[in-house]
């Protein structure tokens, strides 16, 4: 699903990803999705949802506090460059890809 978001283009994906590295600061500076290894660039955009939508997206777990912490950051791997939105969800203790920007 492509949503326009002015000049821009965002690929929604919310899916799991593996191994994230963090900085001391908790910002995503690698990880991995769909088999591929990814580095974080420059912060964009962070923020931190706390609403029950998100169980609705099943990003939360059904009985777990409702906050995720965004970050929306330029990323690279040896094949491809772009900003993403990762999401960390505190109660679970995952990490998703949300989207892409384009």
């Amino acid at each position: 699903m492509f949503e326009e978001t002015g000049d821009m283009l965002h690929r929604t994906y919310n899916e799991r990803i593996t191994d994230v590295e963090t900085s001391d600061r908790g910002l995503p500076t690698a990880w991995t999705w769909r088999g591929r290894r990814y580095s974080g660039g420059d912060l964009i955009e962070r923020w931190v949802t706390d609403e029950d939508w998100w169980r609705d997206l099943e990003v939360l777990a059904p009985d777990a506090p409702a906050s995720v912490h965004h970050f929306v950051l330029h990323a690279a791997s040896e094949h491809a460059a772009g900003q993403v939105e990762l999401a960390h969800d505190d109660a679970t203790m995952t990490w998703r890809l949300i989207g892409v920007i384009g």
